[in-house]
């Protein structure tokens, strides 16, 4: 399947290199982009529709959802025993170049920079500079903690997985916190009678009452739940592996992946 897509996603990473100039990402300018990072404050890249070009804007999220791209083709050449030599390269310089959003005193990444001014402090890009290791190991302690308590514009659902994934990085602080938000925020909509997992927070009062009440990309907890507490993740495509389960309070737990290799059990044993 690799092989066979092969051709189209270097297509799209085509497209991407030409709103690279000088190692940061510049928005899609033509009429027909749509610039959306995720449901929020500028990172939804409204108006949608623009018949004139959109104003220029340097965007950290196509910067880090860029480089995130770049990783999983390097990973991708990798898995067809292809070179990826010159992809590293390029992830190595969107990393690099990700520095002009850094602002020292707010320590935070800014999400656009704009007339030469950095606007906006989004979890979704702290998240992203965690999750991609685009940020510099000494701040990366900070960045979590700020995560973890709310400092900036929060994550929606949707791109959550990212905030989650990063602050998982160290389990041992932050795992209880995490599945505690977790089971707060998709607990509400149970609570609410949900039988399906909505769009957005608001669930059907968001967009004018047009808000969608079963949306694939809040599914977020089935991987969680699966790849922390029970601890099974993908060591490579068709093939998984059991990790140690990360302490977040649920004391048991089990679950069956149905995998190319059959059926594989994991859990913890009632006492």
């Amino acid at each position: 399947f690799g092989e066979e897509m092969l051709e189209t996603a270097d297509k799209i990473l085509d497209s991407l290199r030409g709103h690279i100039h000088n190692g940061t990402a510049f928005c899609y300018q033509e009429p027909g982009y749509w610039n959306f990072y995720e449901w929020n404050e500028l990172l939804d890249g409204q108006p949608m529709e623009h018949e004139s070009p959109a104003p220029p804007s340097t965007d950290a999220g196509l910067q880090l959802f860029g480089l995130l791209a770049l990783q999983r083709m390097a990973a991708l050449y990798g898995y067809l025993g292809r070179n990826a030599g010159a992809l590293i390269q390029e992830c190595r310089a969107l990393a690099e170049g990700l520095e002009a959003f850094w602002d020292e005193e707010n320590g935070a990444y800014a999400s656009f920079l704009r007339d030469n001014q950095r606007l906006q402090y989004a979890e979704l890009i702290q998240a992203l500079a965690l999750y991609t290791k685009a940020c510099p190991t000494q701040r990366r302690a900070e960045l979590r903690q700020g995560l973890c308590e709310g400092r900036w514009l929060a994550a929606t659902l949707s791109h959550s997985i990212f905030k989650y994934e990063a602050l998982l990085e160290e389990p041992d602080i932050y795992g209880e916190a995490v599945f505690g938000q977790i089971a707060e925020r998709w607990g509400s909509m149970l609570f609410s009678g949900a039988t399906a997992f909505w769009e957005t927070d608001q669930g059907p009062e968001a967009f004018d009452g047009a808000g969608s009440l079963c949306h694939g990309w809040s599914g977020i907890p089935v991987y969680l739940y699966g790849a922390y507490l029970l601890g099974v993740k993908p060591e490579k495509p068709g093939r998984w592996r059991q990790e140690k389960r990360v302490d977040c309070g649920v004391r048991r737990v089990s679950g069956i992946l149905k995998s190319p290799q059959g059926y594989m059990e994991f859990g913890t044993k009632r006492k």
